[in-house]
């Protein structure tokens, strides 16, 4: 019964990251590891994949299109828990990250009962580059323990996209005419500056 609960824990602390409604169409893709996790030692690895696309049956939210739509934002969220064994209890817990096979850089993991909150599980959050997503819709990370031991329990990831022809409207590109009344502005005020120095 503990399993259980450890894992409706688990689910309702990666729903909860990120879960304030959005205004724009947003997609949730989580993956969950199986019961208590996976466990890494240094050297070892973990693949996985989020696919934000309508060819995830078990995506929630609205689909991502990587034609038709426009990336806004993304964020990864990654459940890792300390096990607190004897054997790794004095040295940091190192992941090293990567997306789409290009190393993005190691994260340092609270290694000790007293730095690691939750009751033992750690929720990090990880920045993603637009371009990740924007070519296919699918993120593939791997995870690299590099130092220490530690679990994997589950990952989140959430994107936020609109249509492209709805892209210009929550990121306004000026018309010519504008652009061409600031460069006169400018202009005007370099004349402006040049004056007051004579």
């Amino acid at each position: 019964m503990r399993t259980w609960t450890m894992l409706m824990f688990v689910a309702g602390m990666l729903l909860a990251a990120g879960g304030t409604a959005y205004a724009v169409p947003t997609a949730f893709d989580l993956v969950v590891f199986p019961p208590f996790g996976v466990y890494m030692l240094p050297g070892d690895s973990l693949s996985y994949s989020h696919d934000m696309t309508a060819d995830n049956p078990t995506l929630f939210g609205d689909a991502f299109d990587p034609l038709t739509d426009q990336v806004l934002d993304v964020d990864l969220y990654i459940l890792f828990a300390d096990d607190h064994t004897c054997l790794f209890q004095q040295s940091a817990e190192t992941v090293e990250m990567y997306y789409d096979g290009v190393s993005i850089g190691a994260r340092q993991l609270p290694d000790n009962p007293a730095e690691v909150p939750y009751f033992g599980f750690e929720l990090e959050h990880f920045d993603v580059l637009f371009a990740y997503l924007q070519d296919d819709g699918v993120l593939d990370v791997t995870l690299v323990a590099t130092e220490g031991d530690l679990k994997v329990l589950a990952s989140k990831l959430i994107l936020r996209h609109v249509p492209v022809p709805e892209f210009a409207s929550v990121f306004p590109i000026p018309e010519p005419a504008t652009v061409s009344l600031f460069g006169l502005g400018a202009l005007g005020f370099g004349l402006a500056r040049r004056r007051r120095k004579k």
